[in-house]
């Protein structure tokens, strides 16, 4: 299902480059099945209409097949549970999210077979787009974090592309 998902968002940002048909049938197919869902308050993402295979099908194909709506209510545990997931791993990678104190304490009191077994429930977070910087910005980013206390050195190395 994974690679499913990541070939689908493959085509569609390939297709979005070219300006096709398939990009803008998704956006209009997802932020309708969105809409909807709101209305019966539930709150879902792009991401998690994505698991539903009449959406992608709808995208890739502009044929109908099958209700949307029904198959994401059918697999609403996934989609909620999802969204915690990404809460979680949003909170973490921030220091000033709200939750990042209380979340960074939860896992300091785990032991180390228990912070393992937790985090192999998080999906693998997503690289974020690197920015090309020129050498002497690369040098000046290296500076700035050599400087930084101990915990934000890797924050502010992300941040920047420098891992």
């Amino acid at each position: 299902m994974n690679q499913d998902l990541d070939s689908f968002r493959m085509v569609i940002s390939d297709d979005a480059k070219r300006g096709g048909d398939m990009h803008t049938r998704w956006l209009e197919r997802s932020q309708q099945i969105i809409d909807t869902m709101a209305a019966r308050n539930v709150t879902v993402s792009k991401e998690d209409v994505a698991l539903s295979n009449s959406a992608r099908i709808y995208a890739l194909t502009g044929a109908e097949s099958g209700d949307a709506i029904v198959e994401l209510t059918q697999c609403l545990p996934q989609v909620q549970h999802q969204q915690e997931l990404r809460e979680v791993r949003d909170a973490l990678s921030r220091e000033d999210h709200p939750q990042h104190d209380a979340l960074q304490a939860k896992l300091d009191g785990m032991s180390q077979h228990q912070k393992m077994a937790y985090a192999r429930t998080l999906p693998p977070a997503e690289a974020a787009p690197q920015r090309e910087y020129n050498a002497s910005e690369r040098a000046e980013l290296i500076r700035q974090n050599a400087r930084l206390p101990y915990k934000m050195k890797i924050d502010h190395a992300r941040k920047h592309g420098l891992l």
